[in-house]
């Protein structure tokens, strides 16, 4: 350990304060990139509770580090972040806690790459499914203002694949059509004159496809709704 870092260890040990906001100044870049590495996605200060909790566990590792067991500081604190953050994955997931004795040999502390992965890949996919939900939720509210309900949506979705695409292919060339878009949002009504003279569709494929139409455009053209994508079949062009 360097001798500066070693330093404001044993300032802090012995009662400085001030000390642990160096030290935690010094090392922010490196207890930002352990809780990357850990959540496997980009990480925000003002955002995340992984870095408030990666923060807490590196000021637990100061005070339980001992010089003497022959572990830098750094590799001390990043098993103690490590271990505090798949405890709260698992917290997350209502897993059971597992503690950590800071006074263990670093062999005890040792998470395995397995039971590590397997926290990790267990939280990303409730935050996935969270996050799904959320959007859903905004979605069907968003379509509230066109009058449409999802068990609406679900009624309307064409049955048949051929129509599907079409009115998929309906929908895109209109995302591109800044006057009907405009109309479309603004009165929450389909334009179905404007988009008959730009598309080679009938009134009556229009009028019975409205709902689906609007729904598949909302998401081409509104970006929050990106990830939903897939449930209407919808491709990046």
């Amino acid at each position: 350990m360097q001798d500066a870092t070693r330093e404001l260890v044993e300032q802090y040990q012995a009662g400085n304060q001030s000390a642990l906001g160096e030290l935690v100044r010094q090392q922010r870049p490196f207890i930002y990139k352990t809780t990357k590495r850990m959540c496997k996605r980009n990480v925000y200060w003002d955002k995340d509770d992984e870095l408030s909790i990666a923060l807490i566990a590196f000021h637990e590792a100061v005070e339980k580090y001992e010089p003497g067991k022959g572990a830098n500081l750094l590799t001390f604190a990043h098993k103690i972040i490590q271990q505090r953050l798949i405890d709260y994955f698992r917290k997350e997931e209502r897993h059971h806690h597992l503690p950590i004795d800071g006074g263990k040999d670093e062999e005890e502390v040792e998470v395995s790459k397995i039971e590590r992965d397997k926290a990790v890949d267990d939280h990303l996919r409730r935050q996935e499914q969270l996050e799904m939900a959320a959007t859903l939720a905004e979605f069907e509210e968003r379509l509230i203002e066109f009058g449409i309900t999802m068990e609406d949506l679900v009624g309307a979705s064409p049955k048949h694949r051929d129509t599907r695409e079409n009115l998929l292919d309906i929908a895109k060339i209109i995302s591109h059509e800044d006057d009907i878009l405009s109309s479309l949002k603004a009165k929450k009504q389909l334009p179905v004159k404007e988009v008959m003279k730009r598309v080679k569709v009938s009134r009556k494929v229009l009028e019975k496809g409205r709902k689906y139409l609007i729904a598949m455009i909302i998401i081409i053209t509104e970006r929050q709704f990106a990830s939903i994508k897939d449930f209407g079949g919808i491709k990046d062009e």
